[in-house]
């Protein structure tokens, strides 16, 4: 029981620092075009939340949202502005890796023929949702950007889902073994 526990805790620091990584190497973790930046980041979050469930996936959010908060206010770009409140930058990044840990926990527990299948359609929706709640809440408390960003951010959106949904699902297969060899999924 300890061991596991000490290989949790070594596996949330692999995952945060991997998303520290992410947000701070130029074009890896927020790939800016123009005026919006692109995020990478929620591959990470989707693995984590995916294999260890909701807790995992609310700490992997969390963080996510607090280097985005971080990134905002030390490598500002156009709209990097407006991700200094939390608001923003942080909830929605939180409620994604909670959701993304749930859905992906009610996945892992149906026959293996529909959750072959559904784990695609669970991180399109859910990577989605996430860009949703951020657009919407950029657009609820700034509304003046709301002409200017939700259509690229939109269309953006739906990019991002269609290439998480096709990265993550080979990762999570890739790691799969391994999780289960060393006994951490939860």
């Amino acid at each position: 029981m300890k061991n596991n526990r000490i290989r949790l805790m070594a596996i949330d620091a692999m995952f945060i620092a991997l998303i520290a990584i992410f947000a701070f190497v130029p074009f890896l973790g927020f790939i800016t075009l123009g005026p919006v930046s692109f995020t990478t980041i929620p591959i990470l979050v989707f693995i984590g939340a995916y294999i260890f469930g909701w807790k995992r996936g609310l700490i992997y959010g969390i963080a996510f949202g607090l280097f985005s908060l971080f990134k905002a206010l030390t490598v500002p770009g156009t709209f990097d502005y407006f991700f200094i409140n939390p608001l923003i930058s942080v909830l929605p990044r939180a409620i994604f890796g909670f959701v993304a840990g749930l859905l992906g926990g009610f996945i892992k527990s149906l026959p293996l023929k529909f959750s072959a299948w559904l784990i695609f359609v669970y991180i399109f929706v859910v990577s989605f949702l996430h860009s949703v709640m951020v657009i919407g809440m950029l657009g609820l408390l700034h509304p003046e950007t709301w002409t200017i960003v939700a259509p690229i951010l939109g269309s953006g959106a739906l990019i991002e889902a269609g290439s998480y949904s096709m990265i993550v699902p080979l990762v999570v297969t890739a790691l799969n073994p391994v999780i289960k060899r060393l006994n951490l999924a939860e």
